[in-house]
């Protein structure tokens, strides 16, 4: 099913920010560990759009990133408490 979002406006930017920002929360919490690369492809998102909002995400303190164990390369990404408790209110 299609969606058609409008930024029109200071309360549609801020709207369409805060929706993405649940929709990349919702993801994570269901695939942890999911790179932000596959986040991009997984919601059609541009990868810098994507970067933006795990930075804002990481600073307040809703996800944990971490190198990949065996090979140090990469990031994947988690929820820490206070996102899972975000994403599931």
């Amino acid at each position: 099913r299609d969606v058609t979002v409008t930024t029109k406006g200071p309360l549609g930017k801020a709207a369409l920010r805060e929706a993405n920002e649940r929709v990349l929360l919702s993801i994570i919490r269901r695939q942890p560990g999911i790179s932000r690369l596959d986040l991009a492809k997984t919601t059609g998102l541009s990868p810098s759009a994507v970067t933006g909002i795990v930075e804002r995400l990481n600073e307040q303190g809703f996800l944990k990133e971490e190198r990949a164990p065996l090979t140090g390369l990469g990031r994947h990404l988690d929820l820490v408490t206070s996102g899972a408790w975000f994403v599931a209110a």
